[in-house]
């Protein structure tokens, strides 16, 4: 708005810019706010209205904890669980107790499994030396004692 007003047209036609008046013009007596719904809003809002109360009543009940004063601390409000879900709660807890720690035993058998190989690795790889060491002392002598036998058969 203050575009047109430095705008030279705007200006030398003396253009009136100001905005709308709408108290002049009475929109509040025209409008009138419907106070009643036409059978085929009824129809349909019914269906949802009772799809809402439904999910209401559905919130409240889920929402809503058992409670019940405990002795230590005083006045300290505290949820009851049901029983059925209690049992099976703690059955789930013992049950994953367990898995835990065969899991844990399991580990550190590994763990003892992986050094008793090392062990016998580090003692196949000593034998394997011994092995070799005594293979080519064998071949030393056999090859000394074949060309001691060569020269003894040639003079």
């Amino acid at each position: 708005m203050t575009d047109k007003m430095k705008d030279p047209e705007c200006v030398t036609h003396k253009v009136k810019i100001a905005p709308r008046d709408y108290s002049k013009e009475n929109f509040l007596a025209t409008f009138t706010p419907q106070n009643q719904l036409t059978p085929k809003q009824i129809f349909w809002s019914q269906g949802l209205i009772k799809m809402k109360t439904e999910a209401l009543k559905e919130q409240t009940t889920a929402s809503r904890p058992i409670e019940a004063l405990t002795v230590y601390p005083p006045n300290t409000p505290a949820t009851l669980v049901p029983r059925g879900i209690q049992k099976a709660l703690t059955k789930e807890i013992k049950e994953m107790k367990d898995i835990f720690e065969k899991l844990k035993a399991e580990v550190t058998q590994n763990v003892i499994d992986r050094k008793h190989d090392e062990i016998e690795r580090k003692n196949l790889l000593i034998a394997n030396d011994n092995l070799i060491v005594e293979c080519l002392s064998k071949e030393v002598f056999f090859v000394a004692t074949n060309s001691e036998l060569n020269v003894a058969r040639f003079t």
